[in-house]
């Protein structure tokens, strides 16, 4: 920069700006440059250091009229000059941070020592604003002060180009800059899943450290975050490179910024990235040679073997840290394996700030050799090279996340590829997944934490009442509305959501006698036009808005008002009524029942064991974990029932397995008729619906093309045990149909009137038990392979072949 331009900067009023400049240039003793660096000083809040800068000039220059006006300024100006006590005391604090460096205790203390003693050869100046400088005592040459105003305005790029799942962590090499830690900390911030990208810091100068944190007080702070990994002193190089080694398997290689250092962290970062990858190679190629030996094991055997406790399965479950559902079943269906007798693995990332990687899976293939693989919610195709395919794989789906719905990936089901879980239909219909290869599964809990065992008085104190309700949905129906119509896209259809609220209320006042599906899309349907927008020829709105918003209200509507069915009956009759979770006490009419969060385990046990009744409302979930855990804590449960919880008409002929030809035609071209009177199960059905006062058809109508699907459908096993219905031993002692008979069946069962409810309540418990655990699972989950698996005749199960 000419001396012209850096005076015009100095005149412009952006002190640090001209500071900055300065500090790069020099000032030479440049009488005017003298002038503006103790001017720029003055006005960025440091006196101090402005008045010696200023008494440094002599001669005419120091008359003039310009310095005698800024040294009456500064003349009482308050003081800007931080103690040496103070520094010292910030200087002790480093220790910790410096043995997390890898520095032992007795180097760290000896280093500050020493440093602390150098210190007091120099002197640091606090401007307003709390930026810190540090000049050797009597230096007026800006090159030789330290302090983050020579750091820059900005030196990492936006945000968004640092943060974000899935990134490997960023090395930064010297602690020249300081202020690049501080903004490479601010740039990546914890994400809402618990992900907080890896920073690891090399700085082989425990004085440059020590510098660095005197002049950026927030240093030591961050440096302290748990993603931080710190290599300080004279071997930091190594120590870093043997780190990098040991993280072979997992994401390890990442950006590389900073300033470079005797340390020669770039350097170790590429021969790391060759290791790894080297690694990865060996590891694939020793995993596929072992696979290819096991492309004709008789895995009918082995599992048949294990189904009678005769064989211990080796069993890995790969899961995801960031996901605390997807951790928590992991870990009960681990644990649960463990109890069958069976060897596990839990494969997951070993803290908040790594990622696993392709090498990870094939590491654990093959120190484990597995004979089975669990993952929820990907198949091994959708996953291609991080498991072997000759081993049995099963993905459990929790979820219906787009890439299930991928034909491409059904091709590639082989004869180990199972599903378990959630089977809609279509899945296998319509993408291709093999029936005979799926094993339906409800939701299910843990036995262990869920029991019948005898309650801490304590807490059956505190959750001691006649009715209870446990949710952390507590965010008012309106008001849920309002916030859906601000964040629902595109923003032009927003007004819709509003539109929606009636529509939806009316499906509501609907909910026993039609179906609330085909009502919720007519809904949104009549919202959409009557704000004047158009959907695509594909209905893709609806589909986003009966999803995003139409069921999600649904489901909060009849919610709170069940809830306020129950305050209104508490009031009228003297009932205690209390609502666990967070939020309550802020309900505009429930508040009064708030009673606080509950802890989940033993808290929540106890609290549905100590209530009369607990309830569950709801519009499309009769088989909730919130029933299964109730029952199984020896609580008694209520909830509502809503169309279709007994079946439709093409439900109830599916779970009968029954073909078009055992079915009498109608007038109606592709319909079938089936006569009630003829299958036991379809009159039990009836002898439902007439105790819940629905009303009941003599012949049912289901199109033909359906029950060719219902046949491929019923060879998926246990397919009868995802109907709504198949939890309880009957459906009416656990249901409600409207406010009338709800107050009815609450006042008979807290009021002692209903003498059978503990014996349905008893009932329901053994049901989910022998059914509903993740015991029973893996119980029925051995006995399914055991009865699928190929056999050692039987040709290779590659997945590719087989596709």
């Amino acid at each position: 920069m000419e001396r012209a331009k850096l005076v015009k900067l100095g005149q412009a009023g952006t002190p640090w700006r001209y500071l900055r400049a300065a500090s790069n240039l020099g000032i030479d003793g440049d009488p005017g440059l003298v002038y503006l660096t103790a001017l720029n000083l003055a006005d960025a809040g440091v006196p101090s250091l402005a008045k010696q800068i200023l008494a440094s000039l002599s001669g005419p220059a120091a008359s003039a009229p310009p310095t005698q006006t800024l040294a009456e300024r500064l003349e009482h100006a308050d003081g800007s000059l931080r103690p040496l006590a103070d520094r010292t005391r910030q200087l002790r604090l480093l220790e910790g941070v410096i043995t997390l460096g890898g520095v032992p205790q007795t180097e760290a203390r000896a280093a500050i020592a020493r440093f602390v003693k150098h210190e007091s050869s120099y002197e640091h100046h606090l401007a307003s604003d709390g930026t810190e400088i540090r000049v050797a005592s009597g230096s007026t040459d800006p090159k030789l002060w330290l302090g983050s105003w020579r750091d820059g305005e900005s030196i990492v790029p936006g945000g968004d180009a640092l943060d974000g799942e899935n990134t490997p962590p960023i090395t930064i090499e010297g602690l020249h800059a300081p202020s690049l830690v501080l903004e490479v900390a601010n740039a990546t911030p914890p994400l809402a899943s618990g992900f907080w990208r890896g920073l690891r810091l090399v700085e082989p100068s425990i004085d440059r450290l020590l510098t660095a944190a005197l002049t950026h007080k927030r240093l030591i702070d961050v440096l302290k975050q748990p993603r931080f990994v710190l290599f300080f002193g004279s071997d930091a190089g190594p120590r870093f490179s043997s780190y990098l080694a040991a993280r072979s398997n997992v994401a390890s290689i990442g950006p590389h910024v900073g300033t470079p250092t005797e340390a020669n962290a770039t350097h170790h970062l590429h021969v790391a990235a060759r290791e790894s990858s080297a690694l990865a190679s060996r590891v694939r190629s020793s995993v596929e040679v072992r696979d290819t030996a096991r492309a004709l094991h008789d895995w009918r055997r082995v599992y048949q073997e294990a189904a009678t406790g005769a064989r211990r399965l080796r069993v890995l479950i790969p899961t995801c840290r960031f996901s605390t559902y997807l951790q928590h079943s992991s870990k009960l269906l681990a644990d649960a394996f463990r109890r069958a007798g069976h060897d596990v693995q839990v494969l997951i990332e070993p803290d908040a700030s790594t990622n696993l990687s392709d090498a990870s899976y094939l590491d654990a293939c093959q120190r484990l050799d597995p004979d089975l693989i669990v993952l929820i919610n990907f198949p091994r195709a959708s996953r291609a090279g991080w498991f072997p395919k000759n081993v049995p794989f099963v993905c459990w789906i929790q979820d219906h996340m787009p890439h299930l719905y991928d034909p491409a990936i059904a091709r590639k089901q082989g004869t180990l590829d199972f599903t378990m879980g959630h089977v809609p239909t279509e899945l296998y219909y319509r993408i291709g997944y093999p029936t005979t290869q799926a094993l339906a599964t409800p939701v299910v809990i843990d036995p262990l934490a869920f029991h019948n065992g005898p309650v801490n008085p304590a807490l059956q104190e505190r959750f001691a009442c006649d009715i209870a309700y446990v949710s952390h949905q507590s965010e008012p129906f309106e008001a849920m509305a309002e916030r859906l119509a601000s964040e629902i896209q595109p923003v032009e259809a927003a007004p819709a959501v509003h539109a929606l609220v009636p529509r939806v209320r009316d499906a509501l006042d609907r909910l026993v006698t039609d179906p609330l599906t085909p009502a919720l899309r007519e809904a949104v349907a009549g919202a959409l036009n009557s704000i004047g927008v158009r959907d695509d020829p594909q209905g893709s709105l609806n589909a986003l808005f009966t999803q995003a918003a139409a069921w999600p209200l649904a489901e909060r509507l009849v919610r709170h008002r069940t809830l306020e069915w129950a305050a209104d009956l508490a009031d009228r009759e003297g009932l205690c009524f209390k609502v666990f979770g967070s939020g309550w006490e802020n309900h505009p009419r429930l508040a009064r029942y708030a009673s606080g969060p509950v802890g989940h385990g033993e808290e929540l046990r106890a609290c549905y064991a100590s209530a009369k009744l607990h309830l569950h409302p709801t519009v499309r979930a009769l088989n909730h974990q919130r029933v299964l855990e109730c029952a199984l804590s020896g609580g008694c449960i209520l909830a509502n029932y809503y169309f279709g919880a007994l079946g439709h008409n093409r439900t109830l002929a599916a779970h009968l397995g029954l073909r078009p030809d055992d079915c009498e035609p109608t007038t109606t071209d592709g319909v079938v008729a089936i006569h009630r009177a003829d299958h036991a199960e379809l009159l039990r059905d009836a002898v439902e619906r007439q105790e819940l006062g629905l009303p009941v058809q003599a012949t049912i109508e289901v199109k033909a093309e359906w029950l060719e699907i219902a046949a491929g459908r019923a060879r998926i096993r246990d397919a009868e045990l995802i109907r709504p219905t198949r939890l309880f031993p009957a459906l009416r002692p656990y249901v409600f149909t409207d406010r009338s008979d709800f107050e009815q069946r609450v006042t008979t069962r807290v009021l002692g009137e209903d003498s059978e409810h503990a014996a349905w309540s008893d009932l329901l418990r053994q049901r989910v038990r022998a059914t509903f655990t993740n015991d029973a699972l893996v119980n029925r989950l051995i006995g399914f392979l055991a009865d699928r698996l190929p056999d050692a005749q039987a040709s290779s199960p590659d997945a590719e072949t087989a596709a």
